[in-house]
C-alpha cells in the first residue's frame, strides 16, 4: 500500500485529479477520493465497505498522511460520475475474463474459455 501511494503522488496525480476533477462539495478534495481507492485497491478490498476496515487502522492514518472517506462518502463521490445516458448509448459491451486474469474483449454471443494447462 505505501508504495501504490508513493507511486501516485510521485507522479503528481493528485493534483493533476484535483485541476482536472471538480466535483467537490465538502470533505475531502477529490484527489484525496481518488487515492483513497487506489489504496482501498493496494489492500485487496473488494467493495467499498472494505473503506470501513481501512478507517479503523490506526497506522493507515499516519502511513498515508490523512484519513480515508468514508464507504458512503466514496459511493456518493462515485455516483456523480454516473450519466444514465451515456450509459444506455454505449450499449451492451461483453468481455471475457481469461483465468489469468487479462481482459479481453468480445464481441461474440458465447465466448468459449481458452487456456493452456502447464
Amino acid at each position: 500500500m505505501p508504495l501504490a501511494v508513493q507511486a501516485f503522488r510521485s507522479l503528481g496525480l493528485p493534483e493533476n485529479v484535483r485541476q482536472q476533477v471538480c466535483l467537490k462539495e465538502r470533505g475531502y478534495d477529490e484527489g484525496t477520493f481518488v487515492e483513497s481507492s487506489v489504496i482501498l485497491n493496494a489492500a485487496g478490498g473488494e467493495c467499498l465497505e472494505d473503506l470501513e476496515r481501512l478507517r479503523q487502522d490506526p497506522g493507515q492514518v499516519e502511513m498515508v498522511g490523512h484519513g480515508l472517506p468514508s464507504p458512503e462518502a466514496a459511493r456518493k463521490f462515485l455516483y456523480a460520475f454516473h450519466e444514465e445516458e451515456k450509459v444506455e448509448e454505449a450499449g451492451q459491451r461483453i468481455a471475457t475474463v481469461e483465468q489469468d486474469a487479462t481482459i479481453m474483449e468480445g464481441r461474440k454471443q458465447h465466448a468459449l474459455v481458452n487456456y493452456e494447462w502447464h
